[in-house]
């Protein structure tokens, strides 16, 4: 009996040492054990230092970005700057989305540049979309979508879901398929999200499967091919389309002589210009003097993001195209011209019509922008601007590449200069009455809707103008046809030395009772309402101050004019791309934009500073002309 008993202690005792031998293994070697957390915790310090090196890269590369624009570029340039400072870094091509370190892979924003999300070991990830491209065609109508993604061959019978939805409204399933391609077809005049998903069966062999899926931004239809109002040409304008090489002269009803969708802007020249026959085209001589100017169309605008906020990027802008009757192209909605709510930081709440189309009681079905800052019929060289006292008004304005930009010219001066364009006998053939052709010095409202155009990514060049840098203030830096990024649209139909260049006085000032509005912008500050944007002061004795005025700017005031929307803080480098800001007040009433050639601080679309509009060698114009 006893050996029976001791032989049940014996079993007994053994299991409890199994037992035991069994949570010590646990302990050590389990999920949790501690070797386990041991790896998990080197993994994690890993993970953390491929992210902090990496990190640093961009850094680097940011830098690179602001210093070098002209050579940075965010695909391959980039690609080799990471390498270059990260050998062990690897990159499957010169646009993916992916960066890998050591074993880890992280997101990577080409943009701007910064480090996204960890997205797991290297080698152990998910099929993933990592791209989704779309098209608009001309008519406004279709949205074609190409969808990227990356190991598929982790996944069994991959296939695609393909969504789309109204901006605010559910999503509508719309396919299911195998193909990366698909075409949203008969869409109204709004604006949509699409979103595709990737599904399909998990490999055996790989258990961690698929990331679901991924969203476009908002896509606009609203138009993207005819604005709702076609441009307005007079006499002494001639309609000038891009063949690839060369300007040739077109007419007001060929369907290629501007595509906003594409970011192709409306150019005319005026009357001076000289063409050549060339087969069945007719060439714009540039040898000779010509002038030329860029449509910009009657639209309503609506801020969604960043708004009175500074930064090194920019926000949102949506925008309408719409008629004189403030309707978009179809008729089917009609935009307010009062102001809507807003939230600082986010946006405003509804669209509204910019205010630089209302033109002293007339609406405006758009206007005509100089294309590049002024110069004038002495400036035939990019040696000399052809004349020892530019300060008069008996030169006569022209606006074209490769010259000194006009300057050492008061502001008053600037005024009559820019209004007598049309006066009779002019070089230009322009109508002589200002209720046909109204030319005039550009105001503040009227640069805000070029810039705001331009910071739309649908129409315009939707990033960064680059600066023109060129010390002796030549238009276009010298070469439009390769200095591209210095247009609004990125391309030769756009606006440029709308960064840098000569600093542009503007018909704007704030209404301080300084004697300095009337000894250097006599012209401007008796000038009738439509030709002038004119800003309250805290004083009208001459008291005034910088911040006090800016503080009086409620959007109500004055909007549109890329000011208070798309800054923070009335000095500094308050405005949206860090561009510098500087309200005008006291001595130095009247506004300047665009900015100077010196640095990218000190230039930029949303660039405002103050002057006295006196007389100086830095300082030019540009010229606007409503055609009514």
């Amino acid at each position: 009996m006893r050996s029976g008993i001791t032989l049940i202690a014996l079993v007994i005792t053994i299991v409890i040492l199994i037992i035991l031998a069994t949570v010590a293994i646990n302990a050590i070697f389990g999920d949790n054990g501690l070797i386990t957390s041991a790896e998990k915790g080197k993994l994690e310090q890993e993970k953390a230092e491929a992210r902090e090196r990496l990190s640093l890269v961009l850094a680097d590369a940011y830098t690179e970005k602001i210093t070098n624009k002209e050579e940075y570029d965010q695909n391959q340039f980039l690609n080799d700057f990471i390498v270059a400072r990260e050998p062990e870094a690897y990159i499957e091509g010169p646009e993916s989305n992916e960066i890998s370190l050591n074993g880890h892979t992280f997101e990577l924003n080409r943009e701007v540049p910064e480090l996204g999300d960890y997205l797991g070991e290297a080698g152990n990830l998910p099929a993933r979309i990592s791209k989704i491209e779309y098209t608009v065609d001309e008519k406004g109508k279709t949205i074609s979508v190409t969808v990227s993604a990356v190991r598929l061959e982790n996944v069994l019978n991959p296939q695609y879901k393909y969504y789309i939805k109204e901006e605010g409204k559910e999503y509508i399933e719309k396919a299911t398929q195998a193909g990366n391609t698909y075409e949203f077809s008969d869409l109204e005049e709004k604006n949509y999200i699409i979103k595709v998903e990737l599904i399909g069966d998990v490999n055996e062999n790989y258990p961690e499967g698929l990331t679901t899926y991924e969203e476009t931004g908002v896509i606009s239809l609203s138009p993207p091919y005819y604005p709702a109002e076609v441009p307005k040409i007079s006499d002494g304008m001639t309609p000038v389309k891009w063949n690839g090489t060369n300007w040739v002269k077109t007419t007001e009803n060929d369907t290629e002589w501007y595509n906003y969708a594409k970011k192709e802007w409306a150019n005319v020249v005026l009357g001076d210009a000289t063409f050549t026959a060339s087969g069945s085209q007719e060439i714009l001589d540039e040898s000779k003097a010509y002038s030329m100017l860029v449509w910009i169309p009657r639209y309503a605008y609506q801020i969604t993001s960043q708004y009175h906020q500074n930064g090194t990027g920019a926000g949102n802008i949506n925008i309408v195209f719409i008629d004189t009757n403030n309707q978009n192209k179809s008729k089917t909605q009609t935009y307010n011209e009062n102001y809507p709510s807003y939230t600082t930081g986010s946006g405003m709440s509804d669209y509204v019509v910019h205010p630089a189309f209302n033109y002293g009681g007339t609406k405006l079905a758009g206007f005509w922008v100089g294309k590049y800052e002024t110069s004038h019929s002495g400036s035939t060289t990019i040696e000399s601007t052809g004349s020892s006292n530019t300060n008069v008004t008996t030169l006569t304005a022209t606006i074209r590449p490769n010259v000194t930009s006009w300057r050492n010219i008061t502001i008053s001066n600037i005024y009559t200069v820019c209004t007598e364009l049309n006066k009779t006998g002019n070089p230009y053939g322009l109508n002589t009455s200002d209720t046909a052709v109204d030319p005039h010095l550009m105001k503040n409202s009227e640069w805000g809707a070029v810039a705001y155009l331009s910071q739309n990514t649908t129409y315009g060049k939707g990033t960064e103008v680059t600066i023109n840098d060129n010390s002796s203030y030549i238009t276009a830096a010298g070469n439009y046809k390769t200095n591209t990024n210095q247009s609004t649209t990125g391309n030769v139909t756009g606006i440029y030395d709308i960064s840098g260049g000569a600093y542009e006085y503007v018909a704007a000032y704030v209404n301080n009772g300084s004697s300095i509005l009337t000894t250097y912008g006599k012209n401007v500050y008796e000038a009738e309402a439509r030709y002038k944007d004119v800003y309250k002061a805290t004083s009208t004795s001459g008291s005034d101050s910088q911040s006090g005025n800016y503080n009086l700017l409620t959007p109500t005031e004055k909007y549109g004019d890329a000011v208070y929307e798309t800054s923070s803080s009335y000095s500094d480098s308050t405005s949206w791309y860090a561009d510098h800001s500087d309200f005008p007040g006291s001595l130095s009433p009247f506004f300047e934009r665009g900015g100077g050639h010196l640095s990218d601080w000190a230039a930029g679309l949303f660039y405002f500073y103050y002057n006295r509009g006196n007389d100086n060698s830095g300082y030019s114009f540009r010229v606007v002309l409503p055609v009514m």
